[in-house]
């Protein structure tokens, strides 16, 4: 079984997903722009989403649905998944494992806001990368007939999750 738990199923998080390469183009422009010296910018995509939605996009664009064990739950109501994080965070050596621990929970499912005033990689001059363009490239490794030749069309491509408008 390959289940994700997420807080409220994903579906009360919003998240605005990066690509990395456009927060690397930002923080080239930074340091290139004596303007944004001192400042604060906001790292964030150009579309919102919910979390539950996103999670599935991404499970069908790697081809793996309920046959392959996908099921996306509520934590809350998992015992074993919460004593999981409070051992590793408690009893494991050194720093929780990956960001299983409640701060990185936490930190998870909280939904992406952006500060009015505050500028964004957009005033940096950085176009941004739509995730829909990007994610299907760079999942392709990890896709169930990663190998089956595209041109054969046997697989649909999985439409985009719904945006979350402001």
């Amino acid at each position: 079984m390959r289940a994700v738990p997420l807080w409220h199923k994903g579906e009360k998080t919003v998240k605005q997903p990066v690509f990395v390469s456009d927060v690397a183009a930002g923080i080239v422009s930074a340091v290139k722009d004596r303007d944004a010296v001192g400042k604060t910018f906001q790292a964030v995509g150009p579309r919102r989403y919910h979390l539950g939605d996103l999670v599935d996009w991404i499970y069908a664009v790697m081809r793996k649905d309920r046959k392959w064990g996908y099921i996306r739950y509520d934590m809350r109501f998992d015992p074993t998944f919460l004593a999981k994080t409070w051992f590793t965070q408690n009893i494991s050596p050194g720093w929780p494992v990956g960001l299983l621990h409640f701060e990185g929970l936490e930190l998870q499912h909280t939904t992406d806001v952006v500060l009015p005033g505050v500028p964004t990689l957009l005033d940096l001059g950085v176009t941004l990368t739509k995730m829909e363009d990007q994610v299907p490239w760079e999942l392709k490794p990890w896709r169930a007939g990663a190998y089956y030749d595209e041109e054969l069309g046997g697989f649909e491509k999985p439409p985009p999750p719904k945006e979350v408008l402001v």
